[in-house]
């Protein structure tokens, strides 16, 4: 049964990894509800969790070593949850932008932890 749920939580964080391009289909909307924010500021926000990712995935090894895996596969996922909630409970673009560098910072952490 460890085993199995061990394989299935592999799997969720694999979900994680992959879920950052699903908001692909609120552009359009986003952009008639920002029309004062430039078009190609707000299609900046597919791409900039790239950023998070691209530097939190070196340093989770670090952490890893520092508070643990669990520990920081555990900040990873919490990361995400907030950072995916807040475009939900704000209308500030600026909070959205940030909360989508928070999910590329969340899935960092986890990424190099998916394949394991």
């Amino acid at each position: 049964m460890r085993k199995l749920a061990m394989r299935l939580s592999i799997l969720l964080l694999s979900i994680f990894t992959v879920s950052g391009g699903a908001i692909a289909a609120t552009i359009p909307m986003m952009m008639k509800s920002f029309p004062n924010i430039s078009p190609t500021l707000i299609e900046l926000l597919m791409t900039v969790p790239s950023l998070g990712i691209i530097i939190f995935t070196p340093l989770s090894n670090f952490f890893a070593d520092r508070f643990g895996v669990k520990n920081t596969i555990l900040t990873g996922l919490v990361i995400i949850l907030i950072a995916g909630i807040t475009p939900a409970l704000t209308t500030s673009f600026g909070l959205i932008f940030a909360s989508r560098i928070g999910i590329g910072i969340g899935t960092g952490l986890l990424a190099s932890f998916a394949n394991h």
